[in-house]
């Protein structure tokens, strides 16, 4: 089979073995990984041996599918950045984001207390603040009735939050669509007093059938 029909390589950093999409290395050319992917590097099999940080790697490919990233307790982000440097991929340290930085810390406590109540609380708390935000912008001079926010898992959309934040609350309305409903009378409850209202949160498929990597929040004025 010809190298250029691989669809996938398979990373060997540090001894432990990553199996990534050529695709995706395409993304960053010229990058150290980039050239990993290239038939140049690649003409003797579908493995590559890359002397890296083995551990950190996952958040380097975190990176490299969001362009942001989220880092743990403990890690070090100038050691992170250090490493993307070494792999020759452009990263300024606003897209770096550790769990302990002010605004996660809400998020720290609700995964430590794992109260679903506090999750649905969280969730709707952040969308609500973003309803009230991009109404100011979206219906500005009262030319539109509604509109629609999208939360992303992907990439940040015009509801302001970092993309590694949407993530997180695609995440989570994703995981909790049993629970939509609550969680659309619990943003109501924040912004009724406001004249707004929110109406629906789906997660609209495609045209195969397959849920989209984005949640859909309409919003409708009361005035």
């Amino acid at each position: 089979m010809s190298t250029s029909s691989i669809a996938t390589i398979k990373l060997n950093v540090g001894g432990i073995i990553y199996q990534v999409s050529k695709s995706l290395l395409e993304k960053f050319p010229g990058s150290l990984l980039e050239r990993c992917a290239s038939n140049t590097w690649n003409e003797g099999g579908d493995e590559v041996f890359i002397e890296g940080n083995a551990n950190r790697f996952q958040y380097v490919l975190d990176f490299m599918r969001h362009g942001e990233v989220i880092l743990p307790k403990g890690e070090s982000g100038q050691a992170f950045l250090k490493e993307m440097e070494y792999y020759g991929i452009e990263c300024d340290d606003t897209l770096v984001h550790n769990i302990n930085t002010p605004k996660f810390l809400p998020l720290v406590n609700i995964m430590k207390g794992n109260k679903k109540e506090k999750i649905l609380d969280y969730t709707a708390a952040v969308i609500a603040s973003d309803v009230i935000k991009v109404a100011g912008t979206e219906m500005l001079g009262g030319e539109r009735s509604s509109f629609t926010m999208e939360y992303h898992d992907t990439s940040p959309t015009a509801t302001g939050l970092p993309g590694a934040e949407q993530k997180i609350i695609y995440k989570y309305l994703l995981h909790y669509k049993n629970d939509l409903k609550s969680i659309i009378d619990m943003i109501n409850h924040q912004i009724s007093m406001v004249g707004l209202q929110v109406t629906t949160i789906n997660h609209p498929p495609d045209a195969f059938g397959r849920v989209n990597p984005w949640a859909n929040v309409t919003v409708k004025s009361l005035v």
